[in-house]
C-alpha cells in the first residue's frame, strides 16, 4: 500500500508512518493528521483518524508526548464523542495488533 503525496508531506515520524500504513490495511478511510475543531477555530490534529467511527489513533513516541497534556487532550476528544487509542513506542507487536484489531474490526 502506498501513501498519497499529501500523506507523505505531513510531519509524520517513520514509526507513525508505518502505523498509518497498518491502519490503512485494516480501514481504507483512515486519514493522517486529521483536524478536529474544539473551541471556536482552535484545532487539534489527530495522528490517525477514522472519522466515520469517531476514532483517533495516536502514536506516542517518547520524545514528543507528555502525559499530563495527553490526558487533557484525550478527555476533550472523549467529551466530543471520539474514542482515543494510544499506541506507545515500545509496545510489542502483539499488543499493537490487538489494539488495532479491537478498534477497527
Amino acid at each position: 500500500m502506498r501513501l498519497t503525496r499529501k500523506q507523505r508531506q505531513v510531519g509524520m515520524s517513520m514509526p507513525q508512518r508505518l502505523l498509518f500504513i497498518r491502519v490503512l490495511q485494516l480501514c481504507r478511510t483512515a486519514q493522517a493528521e486529521y483536524p478536529v475543531t474544539i473551541i471556536g477555530n482552535t484545532q487539534l490534529w489527530l495522528d490517525i483518524a477514522v472519522p466515520e467511527k469517531m476514532l483517533d489513533i495516536e502514536y506516542d513516541g517518547r520524545y514528543w508526548h507528555r502525559r499530563a497534556r495527553d490526558i487533557l487532550r484525550d478527555a476533550t476528544l472523549i467529551a466530543m464523542g471520539w474514542k482515543v487509542v494510544r499506541i506507545r513506542e515500545g509496545d510489542d507487536e502483539v499488543k499493537v495488533r490487538m489494539k488495532l484489531e479491537r478498534c477497527l474490526l
